[in-house]
């Protein structure tokens, strides 16, 4: 038996109804028409935020201009004594089933 039937299948991740990964593309486009006439009074908010010194307010501001900095992780894995070859030297193909 190949087992293929334990390689995945459908996702188990939370269904919203915002979850923009199963929106279709009109879908997208029409929630982006929606919410297209609040941009300037949400840009006028905050300006008028960041003149009052809100913190919050400000972060976001530099996060936005500045981006944040990707995180990245340096992986290194070394192995010793390993010989790929001694790994097939006694196996026979119905032990690999």
């Amino acid at each position: 038996m190949d087992k293929r039937k334990l390689n995945g299948g459908n996702s188990t991740k939370a269904v919203r109804p915002d979850d923009k990964r199963l929106m279709s593309k009109t879908e997208l486009q029409d929630a982006h028409l929606q919410l297209s006439p609040y941009c300037q009074k949400a840009i006028q908010v905050h300006a008028q935020a960041i003149e009052l010194g809100e913190r919050w307010a400000v972060e976001l501001f530099y996060k936005y201009y500045f981006r944040l900095p990707t995180q990245t992780v340096d992986q290194k894995l070394e192995v010793s004594n390993f010989d790929i070859t001694k790994l097939y030297d006694q196996e026979t193909p119905e032990a690999l089933e």
